[in-house]
């Protein structure tokens, strides 16, 4: 179960079956949190962004495709955010909580899940109505669902090891966090292509 509750203009707050706090979207953003490692995040970002691409390509036809390098995924930074990107397309953005404490977003808390410090957040093109933030948030938890809701610290459970597999054509690891090292690079502002439904100019 998963429930979207009004939070403000433009703003909700995302809940899962037990009232735990979940998630949030913000305008065009739709963030979860939840998870304990960077190898998390980067199985997070990757799940994520292709349920979104998938969902984009399904509702817009011109909705251009891109070829993610899989084993290049890595951290970096724009100035502004950081991201999971294979260093030329940006997946997800990276929130990295304070020890304890509360989420990037100061009005959204973690208490619930006091040891899972990392969100991963998927910006979607600024011509999305706000009606479609619902549905895609819905897509995007029921694709994130085993990783976020697994509460074994140290390795990710075999259940959500099969629903991600997609995301590498291989099985993923435990040291999949060593892999993709970490690498805090200065970037121009990464940001998500925008390309309307009737193929006209970017927002």
């Amino acid at each position: 179960m998963f429930s979207v509750l009004a939070d403000g203009p433009g703003r909700y707050r995302l809940e899962d079956g037990t009232g735990a706090d979940a998630g949030w979207i913000r305008g065009k953003s739709i963030g979860f949190h939840g998870l304990r490692n960077e190898a998390e995040v980067i199985v997070a970002a990757s799940a994520g962004w292709r349920t979104l691409q998938s969902v984009l390509h399904r509702e817009y036809a011109a909705w251009p495709r891109q070829d993610v390098d899989w084993e290049r995924l890595r951290f970096v930074s724009d100035g502004a955010y950081q991201w999971v990107s294979d260093g030329r397309i940006p997946l997800a953005r990276v929130h990295r909580t304070r020890h304890g404490g509360t989420h990037a977003h100061d009005d959204v808390a973690i208490a619930a899940w006091p040891t899972r410090r990392l969100a991963v957040e998927f910006v979607v093109p600024s011509w999305m109505p706000e009606d479609s933030m619902t549905p895609l948030a819905h897509a995007l938890w029921h694709a994130l669902t085993p990783l976020l809701g697994q509460m074994s610290s140290d390795v990710i459970h075999p259940e959500a090891h099969r629903r991600f597999d997609h995301v590498y054509h291989s099985a993923f690891h435990r040291d999949a966090g060593k892999r993709h090292q970490h690498a805090v690079i200065e970037l121009p502002q990464q940001r998500a292509p925008s390309l309307p439904p009737d193929g006209g100019t970017a927002a």
